[in-house]
Parts: C-alpha cells; sequence; structure tokens
C-alpha cells in the first residue's frame, strides 16, 4: 500500500502518465521514493520525540530569500559559527528526508514539522532558511511564521543583480546542481528568455515588497545583500549580524566556491537580446529604509522603481 501511494505521488506530483514509464525506471523511482519515505518516517520520529520528552527554549532565526540569492553560502558562513545551527537548512524541501511532504499536508501539519526541527537543533540560537518557492506552495506567509514564532528574528537576503540571479538559477536548473562540486561543469553559454527574465524581475520585486510591508517587519528583520556577502564576508558579519543575533565577534568561514565564473556577456548567448531590458528596466533591487530600532542601524526595503 505505501509503495501505490508513492507511485501516486511521483505521478501527480511530476505530471506523469504510466503508459510513459519504462518498467525499469518505474522500479527505480519506487525503490528511491520507499527509501526517501523511511528516512523521512525515522527523522520524524526522532524529532517528535525529541519535542515531547526533551523540549528547550529556543530564539528562531529565519533567512528569508528567493532561490540563487546566496541562502547556501549565507548558511555555511553562519554554520562555521559555534553559537548558532542552521541544520538542516531547509526542512520546506520536499526532496529531502528532514523535509515535509510536498503535497497532502496542512498548514498545521508543516509548523508543526518546523517547530520539532527547532526543537532538534543543539544551540539555542538556530533556524533554517525559507525561500518563496515553497510558501507560495503551501501557501504560507511570513505573518504565519510570525504567529507561530513571536520571539522569530528573520534574515532577508536579496541579490542586487537580478540577472546574475537569474543566470545563475537556469545554470542550476540546466546542470541540476545547486552547489559547486568537483565534477560541476559550467555550460558554454545560457540562452536568456526576455519575457521569462521580465516575469522572474516582476515576481522578485513584488515579493520583497510584500515583505516590506509586514507591519511587524521593522523590529525583528535585518537586510543582507548578497553582493556585500560574498564581497567583505567577516565585516558584514561583525557590523551586522553578530549585532543582531546578540553575538560577540567570531571568525567566519566557508567552503563552498561560486558555480559561475563566467561574466554575463560570456555566458549569455544572446546577450544582445537582453542588454536593451537591462538599461531600460534597471534589473536591479535597491533595498533601503527599513530601520532596527534595536540594532540602530538602517536596513533596506524594496526600490520603487517599476520593473
Amino acid at each position: 500500500m505505501i509503495r501505490i501511494a508513492l507511485l501516486a505521488q511521483i505521478v501527480h506530483d511530476n505530471h506523469l502518465s504510466l503508459r510513459n514509464i519504462p518498467p525499469v525506471f518505474l522500479f527505480q523511482i519506487i525503490k528511491d521514493e520507499t527509501k526517501l519515505a523511511r528516512k523521512r518516517v525515522w527523522y520524524r520520529l526522532k524529532i517528535f520525540l525529541k519535542f515531547y520528552f526533551k523540549r528547550t527554549a529556543k530564539e528562531p532565526v529565519f533567512v528569508v530569500a528567493k532561490r540563487r540569492s546566496g541562502s547556501n553560502l549565507f548558511l555555511s558562513y553562519l554554520n562555521s559559527v559555534p553559537e548558532v545551527t542552521f541544520w538542516p537548512p531547509e526542512p520546506l524541501n520536499w526532496h529531502m528526508h528532514y523535509g515535509i511532504r510536498k503535497n497532502w499536508v496542512s498548514k498545521k501539519s508543516v509548523f508543526r514539522h518546523l517547530a520539532y526541527t527547532l526543537n532538534s537543533a543543539r544551540t539555542k540560537i538556530c533556524g533554517f532558511k525559507v525561500l518563496f518557492f515553497r510558501l507560495k506552495h503551501h501557501g504560507l506567509a511570513l505573518d504565519d511564521f510570525k504567529s507561530h514564532f513571536p520571539n522569530a528574528k528573520f534574515i532577508i537576503l536579496y541579490r542586487k543583480s537580478l540577472l546574475d540571479q537569474f543566470v545563475s538559477l537556469k545554470v542550476a536548473e540546466q546542470t541540476k546542481q545547486w552547489e559547486w562540486t568537483r565534477d560541476f561543469r559550467l555550460p558554454e553559454s545560457i540562452r536568456v528568455d526576455v519575457g521569462e527574465f521580465r516575469d522572474f524581475c516582476r515576481e522578485t520585486k513584488e515579493f520583497y515588497e510584500k515583505v516590506r510591508r509586514s507591519p511587524w517587519i521593522r523590529d525583528c528583520a535585518l537586510v543582507l545583500q548578497y553582493e556585500e556577502l560574498t564581497s567583505d564576508p567577516q565585516k558584514v558579519f561583525e557590523s551586522k549580524v553578530f549585532p543582531f543575533l546578540g553575538l560577540p565577534p567570531r571568525p567566519v568561514s566557508t567552503s563552498m566556491i561560486k558555480q559561475n565564473t563566467k561574466s554575463m556577456e560570456a555566458i549569455i548567448e544572446n546577450f544582445h537580446e537582453v542588454r536593451p531590458w537591462i538599461t531600460e528596466f534597471k534589473f536591479d533591487l535597491s533595498l533601503r529604509g527599513i530601520s532596527r530600532s534595536a540594532v540602530g542601524e538602517e536596513s533596506i526595503h524594496p526600490a520603487q522603481e517599476s520593473l
């Protein structure tokens, strides 16, 4: 029965037809999904038991971002700090054993899973990243997070160059590799669909605008720029992240390597088609203006330029 249910979910999630799936491939995906389901059951049982028998107070921190805005890099730096834990990195990732299922799950079940996950962390200050497309899939909003975790802090991470972000996303989708590994091979070129790029920019702006409009965001949020983080991570942590988390300065480090080492002109094969849109629409997300009274710093919010 479990395998039948898994097969139904696979077909539903990937819009497949049983007639089009070779028997060998069908057997393999059932085998893989069964293994994932078993690991997920054991993981859920472990964090459930710890929640009910060894519950501890936590100070949750949620890293809110869109894909390819540097969230993996930022979490890597955070996990180099002994006083914080950002593992598992993304409990809403339905592809991983520590993630909640993609479908047939209620909002109540999602937040119960997130509460179990936070409690399983080894440190008081802990958290994970929250990606826009997973929020959208589950019908969640940041207001829901604030409601379930009133003492939570939010770090809003964005990427100034939307073109770089979009190309990074296309490279990851094409190679099916979301982080650099030794066998990673950067494609010779990427073709950018201008219409898709414009939609991406518009969606990104709307997402950060919605975050900015949250009435409580001023008192519990810090906004960071990817380009600033990659330029001088130690300075960013010492001047912004550590004060925000209430921690003394510490050296931060990462073993991550940037995937795309080419310029936009070199990797975009139809750059001549994209260039006019960059000039006219200024595909650049500038955030400024949200103040943090507790830190005494000036944070940032999405610019009002029309995309």
